[in-house]
């Protein structure tokens, strides 16, 4: 009983540490994000400026078998201007772009609405020290996905899902985005969202 709850401490302990990191990270107002999902033959790419109160996000859809249905977004937001453009007239449904975005950032970190889950999480699944792209993790196995998060800032780099074959990216970078980063995009070959 002792060593049971000498682990499920460990896990509990990790677990709340992790989570306020992300917390933390998640409250700058200078941050690049980038992550590059792979499922059903479709490769998605979106990246992320943000700057003070100005964001710039670049989201590219290519599809493996037919790139003439590859598609691009970009959304550009200020305190004056906010602007949703594609280069496909054909998919101009914001509601497209939004569903993708969600998709790729869906895992940005732990989150748990009660302590108690926190707790449920910690007796139920286990928690390993890994190395990824010589950072320091840890790999956390969920029914049949992994995520391994940065040590360091509590944040997922790497989601697999095992049931659908996809996996997801993350790349971050903070106080790193300058004034140029998020300057107003060329809108040539683009068209509006509606």
């Amino acid at each position: 009983a002792l060593i049971l709850i000498i682990i499920v401490s460990r896990r509990f302990i990790i677990l709340t540490n992790l989570i306020n990191k992300a917390d933390k990270a998640q409250t700058s107002t200078n941050y690049y994000i980038k992550s590059e999902s792979y499922l059903n033959g479709k490769i998605v790419i979106s990246e992320e400026y943000n700057k003070d109160k100005t964001s710039l996000n670049k989201l590219k859809i290519y599809y493996i078998d037919n790139s003439s249905k590859n598609i691009k977004y970009i959304t550009y937001k200020n305190d004056i201007d906010e602007l949703y453009l594609t280069n496909n007239p054909n998919q101009n449904s914001k509601s497209i772009m939004e569903k993708e975005l969600l998709v790729s950032f869906l895992n940005y970190s732990l989150i748990f609405k009660t302590p108690f889950d926190k707790l449920s999480f910690s007796l139920t699944n286990t928690i390993q020290n890994v190395t990824l792209d010589g950072k320091d993790c840890y790999l956390i196995k969920i029914q049949n996905t992994e995520k391994f998060i940065d040590a360091e800032t509590g944040l997922v780099i790497k989601f697999i899902d095992n049931n659908k074959n996809e996996v997801i990216d993350y790349h971050y970078e903070f106080n790193t985005v300058t004034d140029q980063d998020v300057a107003r995009p060329d809108t040539s070959g683009y068209v509006s969202i509606d």
